[in-house]
């Protein structure tokens, strides 16, 4: 297949396939190739050229050549480092993630043809198709590359070594190492590429010879058989072209120890396998090099923390709404003595709180008002089932008029209080909101009162109204222009004046000038929100404690999905405590505050107008569950999928809200409940940079489970 990276050779960039990538495809199918021809190959060449001219009618000895030239060039391709930083895609594992010890590990490349930019030698038992690359993936323990002391001071001078195990060195100065007998190098093979200089610096790595023999030995026969010289065949089968995506995919054939019962640090190297196929080793080395191009490292843990199939597995079996685990409420609720009827109040007591923790309540210390110690009720958003919000009204001044009594037990229910007065401490930690939230207060009453006023004085004229402004409109004309009575008389006179000369100053007269009626006001308020841009309404409530929404440990156990609805009521609490601040304008009813709830209310009844998703409504949360696994820390970017169903709103997101709590938490908020017919399935896969190649389903000592 022709193929070339326009940037590398814009000369061939408009070379078409010799063959068609849009195959058919099913979506659990992937089409490799098993290699991909570069434009052309990395080293020298010679290019001859010969012009001849043939004429008709003429013997052929009168055959004229008139042109002959020859020229010698050499492609310069990737040897010691590759081209670009961006020439690999991806790895896996992921630098620093975990990973099982059946991981192979491997690079993806951007540019398909990396892998076969050098021609290394024939295709393993002599196949067409394929080609042995000139890279590999190898992976190693810590103990396999990192020398000791006395192992460097055996090796030589070669410098110091990196935590990746790598030396950074001359290639002259490692050729000289070789000479020396120490080490074996690939630079001393005779098909080793003379393309480069002994001034130029390479990484490689060294490693006992009898790893090196374990390595490359011919293992055709079933036993390991070493002849002296590397055998590349197996390598040409671990590197493939994806031709949906056109990268290119170097696989590696090694493992992590099949036995870890415990973290351990593995480095994988991109290494060269360009020179090995007829290289000699020297018998009487005790440390072979391999040139490296790439490292990075990854950790490898126990198979059973993190196989992927098994830790789905797990959380499939341990599915149950959020609150107390069922089997300690089975094993609570059962009767002292099954034999017989227990009606005694301490078995009531018991049901009673078997149906209280299955609700979602926890019993939480509490001290009221006046110093009373007390145990009480307390439920966060999150509830088991559609909660049951009769005879609450999400509307406070203070917040403990939101503690419900519970009337079997007399205990008090603090759910709603606390959201309450959490709305208003997390709005007082906002500065920012605090701020809009006050200067929209103003906004809205400087602009209620200015049309409430001008409705009282431009509205329909009755008789009460009449004879209400009648005197005091004669008495404004009389004394327009005259000055106020206090200038007329002595200044101690101030202090003694009558009910009468008090109601003629200038500023008392203003205020009756300005009188407006109360229900003109409450009803113009409203009205104003409907022409301003509230930017109370777009704070972000996301930052509630972790202890409002599981209020136990024993809610959310390791390895389990617990699911939940969402309290409306208790979040409209929380709004309501928010937009009790900044109040200054009103005691006994806070006018602006409703208003304001019921505009955010038709807010979210009402169908977006513009953008991507116009004319759907706001999506809000109604139903969601926590993830609670090691998957979470091994996967870091687990994907969740909750498709829509067909025919939905465009625009619409799977998810409304997702957010990592912690390591192994996740929490899911969806505007769909399972009882309804737009969510039918919840699928957890791995994301695609996550996904790799591994030796079965699980590698232990003796065995290989696929």
């Amino acid at each position: 297949m022709l193929s070339s990276s326009v940037a590398r050779y814009p000369a061939f960039s408009n070379q078409t396939p010799d063959r068609h990538l849009e195959a058919s495809l099913d979506p659990d199918e992937i089409q490799l190739y098993s290699h991909i021809l570069p434009t052309i190959a990395a080293g020298k060449y010679k290019l001859e050229v010969e012009q001849t001219i043939v004429f008709p009618d003429q013997p052929p000895e009168d055959t004229r050549r008139v042109l002959s030239l020859n020229r010698r060039f050499n492609v310069q391709g990737p040897k010691f480092k590759l081209l670009g930083n961006d020439d690999i895609l991806s790895v896996h594992p992921a630098p620093g993630h975990a990973a099982p010890n059946n991981t192979l590990a491997h690079v993806v490349f951007t540019d398909p043809s990396v892998p076969w930019e050098r021609t290394v030698g024939p295709a393993a038992g002599g196949v067409e198709f394929n080609s042995t690359p000139w890279l590999a993936v190898l992976t190693f323990t810590e103990d396999e590359l990192l020398r000791s002391k006395d192992e460097l001071s055996a090796l030589g001078d070669l410098g110091p070594q990196s935590h990746y195990g790598t030396f950074t060195a001359l290639a002259g100065k490692v050729k000289a190492a070789s000479q020396q007998g120490t080490i074996t190098t690939v630079m001393d093979s005779v098909s080793y590429g003379k393309d480069y200089q002994d001034s130029d610096f390479l990484d490689f790595i060294t490693m006992p010879t009898e790893l090196f023999q374990d390595l490359f030995a011919d293992y055709t026969s079933g036993q390991k058989n070493w002849s002296g010289t590397p055998d590349l065949r197996r390598y040409s089968y671990m590197t493939h072209e994806k031709a949906q995506t056109q990268y290119g995919v170097v696989v590696n054939l090694r493992t992590a120890p099949p036995v870890v019962d415990r973290e351990t640090r593995m480095i994988s190297h991109l290494v060269s396998l360009e020179g090995l196929g007829k290289l000699q080793t020297n018998a009487n080395a005790k440390w072979a090099t391999l040139i490296s191009l790439h490292a990075w490292h990854w950790k490898c843990i126990p198979p059973e923390r993190t196989s992927f199939v098994d830790a789905v597995a797990a959380l499939g079996r341990n599915v149950q709404p959020l609150r107390v685990p069922d089997q300690d409420l089975e094993a609570f609720s059962q009767p002292d003595d099954p034999g017989k009827s227990d009606d005694s109040p301490l078995a009531a007591s018991k049901r009673w709180l078997v149906e209280t923790l299955k609700s979602g309540y926890t019993l939480l210390p509490h001290t009221t008002i006046t110093g009373e110690k007390v145990t009480a009720l307390f439920r966060g958003p999150l509830c088991p089932g559609i909660p049951d919000n009769q005879g609450v009204k999400p509307w406070s001044l203070i917040g403990t008029d939101l503690q419900v009594l519970d009337a079997a037990t007399g205990m008090f229910n603090l759910s709603y209080s606390a959201a309450w007065n959490l709305g208003r401490t997390l709005a007082i930690a906002d500065r920012a909101f605090t701020t809009s939230l006050l200067r929209l207060r103003g906004k809205i009453h400087s602009a209620a009162v200015d049309r409430a006023q001008r409705q009282d004085i431009d509205g329909p004229l009755d008789i009460e109204s009449y004879l209400r402004n009648l005197e005091s409109s004669v008495q404004t004309v009389v004394q327009s222009q005259s000055t106020s009575p206090l200038q007329q008389t002595k200044a101690i006179n101030r202090w003694y004046r009558t009910a009468e000369q008090k109601a003629q100053t200038p500023a008392r007269r203003l205020m009756d000038i300005a009188a407006y009626k109360e229900e003109d006001y409450n009803g113009q308020v409203s009205n104003v929100l409907d022409t301003l841009n509230s930017e109370a309404m777009d704070s972000d409530w996301t930052a509630v404690p972790l202890n409002h929404l599981f209020t136990s440990a024993e809610s959310l156990p390791r390895e389990s999905v617990r699911t939940f609805a969402i309290d409306a009521m208790w979040v409209e609490c929380v709004v309501d405590g928010a937009l009790s601040l900044a109040n200054h304008f009103s005691q006994d009813d806070d006018v602006i505050r409703r208003a304001i709830k019921e505009k955010v209310n038709d807010f979210l009844a009402t169908p977006i107008a513009t953008g991507p998703r116009r004319g759907s409504r706001p999506q809000v949360p109604k139903w969601g569950f926590f993830l609670r696994s090691m998957a979470v820390t091994t996967f870091p970017d687990l994907k969740i999928e909750v498709p829509l169903p067909s025919g939905s709103e465009s625009g619409l997101s799977e998810v409304t809200y997702m957010q990592k709590l912690s390591d192994d938490i996740i929490i899911y908020l969806l505007d769909r409940c399972p009882r309804e017919s737009t969510l039918k399935s919840i699928k957890i896969t791995q994301p695609g940079h996550q996904q790799g190649f591994s030796l079965g389903n699980k590698l232990t000592a003796n065995n290989i489970d696929l």
